[in-house]
C-alpha cells in the first residue's frame, strides 16, 4: 500500500494539469481505498495535492464531492442491476472518465432507490463500505443531493435481521454524519454546484422517514451482546439528532440544552415534524428495553435524554394545534395523539 501510494504521489507530481482532471475520479478511488485498508500513510496529504493540481478549490473537500458521482454511478451497483438509463452512462464513465459528468447529466438518482432495495449485503472485506462512509464524512453539503440513493443503500445494508453487527453499526453511524452535515449545512446544502435544486423536500422527507423506521427503530430493538449495546448507543444518538430539532424548548433553555442535544437556532430542521410523529408510537418498546437495560447505564442515560425530547415534541405538536385552532378544548388530547402517531404524554408513563 505504501508503495502504491508513492507511485501515486510521483504521478501526481510529474503529470499535466489537463491528463489529471481526465482520471481525477480514478486516482482518487485508488486513494480512498489505500486510506480504508492502509494505515500510517498520508493518503489525505497526495489527495490534497491531487486536488491542487486538478484546480479545485478548496482541493480534498472538492474531491470527495466529485467523486460522488463516480462512487454512485460506477461502484456502488453491480452494472447490471442498474436502470437501463444508468448503464450506459456508467459504461462511458468507466471508459472515459467522470470529471466532466455532472448531476445535471444524471437521470433522477431516486431511480436507483429500488435497486438498492434489491442489493445483495456486502461482505466482511467490501471495499465499498468504508469507502462510503469516507464520503458520508467529509462530502459536505454536496452529499444532500445523493441521498435518495444512499439512504436505502444504508437501510439496506443495515438490516437488523441479517447484516452483521459491524455492517449495521456503520450504517448507523454513516446516518448520523450525513444527518448531522445536512442539519449545519444551511439552505444551500439543497442545491448542487449549478444551483439547480437536487430534489423535492417531499421526496428526502419520504425517505428520512423511512431511515428512522427501517434502520434506526429495529437496530433499537434490544439484543444480546456488547456489539448490540453499542449499536443501540448510536441509534439512541441518531434519534436524538433528528428529533431534538423539533424540540419546542424556552429561551432560557436552548442556549443550553436544546445545544447540548444537538438542536439551536441556526439549524436546519431535517424533516418535517409530521415525519418523527410517527417514530414516537413505534419507538417506545425498543425505548423501554434500552431503560431497563442494567449492563448498559450508557444506554440507559440517552434513553432518558431521548424520552425528554420526545415529550417537548409532544408538547410542540399540541401547542401547534392550538394555535392553529384557537382554542384548547375537549378533542385537543385526541388530535394531538392523531397526530403524533397514537402517541401521548401519557403512555411515557409506562416507561
Amino acid at each position: 500500500g505504501a508503495e502504491v501510494a508513492l507511485v501515486l504521489s510521483e504521478i501526481i507530481r510529474s503529470a499535466g494539469g489537463r491528463g489529471l482532471r481526465r482520471v481525477q475520479s480514478r486516482v482518487f478511488g485508488v486513494l480512498l481505498r489505500l486510506k480504508c485498508s492502509c494505515e500510517g500513510v498520508p493518503i489525505d496529504a497526495i489527495a490534497t495535492q491531487l486536488g491542487i493540481r486538478c484546480g479545485l478549490n478548496p482541493p480534498l473537500s472538492s474531491l470527495y464531492a466529485n467523486h460522488l458521482i463516480h462512487f454512485v454511478v460506477c461502484e456502488l451497483f453491480e452494472e447490471s442491476s442498474l436502470p437501463p438509463s444508468f448503464q450506459g452512462i456508467a459504461r462511458s464513465m468507466r471508459e472515459e472518465g467522470s470529471s466532466k459528468v455532472t448531476l445535471n447529466d444524471l437521470p433522477p438518482l431516486s431511480e436507483l432507490a429500488d435497486v438498492a432495495e434489491e442489493m445483495d449485503l456486502w461482505e466482511v472485506a467490501d471495499p465499498r463500505r468504508p469507502m462510503l462512509e469516507l464520503l458520508v464524512r467529509f462530502s459536505g453539503p454536496s452529499l444532500r443531493p445523493f441521498l435518495p440513493v444512499l439512504l436505502p443503500v444504508l437501510v439496506r445494508q443495515g438490516d437488523a435481521s441479517e447484516a452483521s453487527p459491524p455492517a449495521r453499526l456503520d450504517c448507523v453511524v454513516m446516518v448520523h454524519a450525513a444527518c448531522r452535515t445536512l442539519s449545519e449545512g444551511g439552505e444551500e446544502a439543497a442545491r448542487d454546484a449549478s444551483g439547480r435544486q437536487t430534489e423535492s423536500g417531499e421526496e428526502l422527507n419520504a425517505f428520512l422517514q423511512s431511515v428512522l423506521l427501517k434502520l434506526l427503530l429495529p437496530n433499537l430493538v434490544w439484543r444480546v451482546g456488547q456489539p448490540n449495546a453499542t449499536i443501540r448507543k448510536a441509534v439512541l444518538r441518531c434519534l436524538l439528532l433528528l428529533l431534538s430539532d423539533h424540540c419546542p424548548l424556552p429561551s432560557s433553555e436552548s442556549d443550553s440544552s436544546h445545544q447540548q442535544q444537538g438542536g439551536g437556532t441556526g439549524r436546519r430542521l431535517l424533516c418535517r415534524t409530521d415525519s418523527v410523529s410517527p417514530v414516537l408510537s413505534a419507538m417506545l418498546k425498543p425505548l423501554k428495553g434500552c431503560l431497563d437495560d442494567d449492563w448498559a447505564p450508557d444506554n440507559r442515560m440517552e434513553g432518558c435524554r431521548l424520552a425528554e425530547v420526545a415529550l417537548l415534541v409532544l408538547r410542540g405538536l399540541a401547542e401547534q394545534l392550538v394555535v392553529e385552532q384557537g382554542q384548547g378544548g375537549s378533542g385537543l388530547k385526541a388530535k394531538a395523539a392523531v397526530a403524533a402517531g397514537g402517541c401521548t404524554a401519557d403512555t411515557f408513563f409506562e416507561l
